[in-house]
């Protein structure tokens, strides 16, 4: 099967999906690697979150970008943003809250 095909149709599973199916074979592999099927992974509002970036998030394919986006990234005034494009600014606050109470005992 061709490697084009291959990659289409991983591009229906998920990214956990898609990684797993590199260990098949050298064909799955190649697929994996092609930048066509990591464009369907990231968030389709990525550019606006780059935009929003504290710190440019610099990437080489699309592959990069998601693993980049798959940690979360700060934005705009230093709150927390991943892929799924869910600010975290309040689940920062409540983990440094709870880090200070723990040290506090």
């Amino acid at each position: 099967m061709p490697t084009e095909c291959i990659a289409h149709v991983l591009s229906f599973t998920t990214p956990r999906d898609v990684c797993r199916a590199s260990l098949v074979d050298k064909t799955f592999l190649a697929a994996v690697e092609t930048d066509a099927l990591w464009e369907c992974f990231p968030p389709s509002d990525r550019v606006e979150i780059l935009s929003r970036a504290v710190d440019p998030v610099e990437y080489a394919s699309n592959k990069e970008l998601y693993f980049r986006l798959y940690n979360p990234i700060l934005v705009d005034q230093a709150k927390m943003i991943c892929s799924s494009g869910r600010t975290f600014g309040c689940l920062l606050a409540t983990y440094l809250w709870l880090d200070r109470q723990s040290t506090l005992v």
